[in-house]
């Protein structure tokens, strides 16, 4: 979520693992929840933010505002003059 400048990730983690040999049984739960808060430059455009999930990790896509695009300049080196 987005909210007055600040990108919050929420998430949840549960596992689950089972062991039966030939004369036990063992079971191990895991379990949490986690939060994380960034915040954002006034140059990104909120209203095109994008997220997806894919190949177990979460990817984020926040674009600048077109009126925020950096412009070219071109710089010109000139020589130290020798003493």
């Amino acid at each position: 979520s987005i909210d007055n400048g600040v990108l919050t990730i929420k998430g949840e983690k549960t596992t689950s693992k089972k062991d039966e040999g030939k004369n036990y049984i063992t079971r191990e739960i895991s379990y949490g929840s986690y939060a994380r808060s960034v915040s954002l430059p006034d140059t990104v455009d909120v209203d095109q933010a994008k997220a997806s999930f894919k190949k177990g990790m979460l990817w984020v896509i926040l674009p600048k505002k077109p009126e925020c695009a950096k412009k070219f300049r071109e710089i010109t080196v000139e020589k130290a003059a020798d003493k």
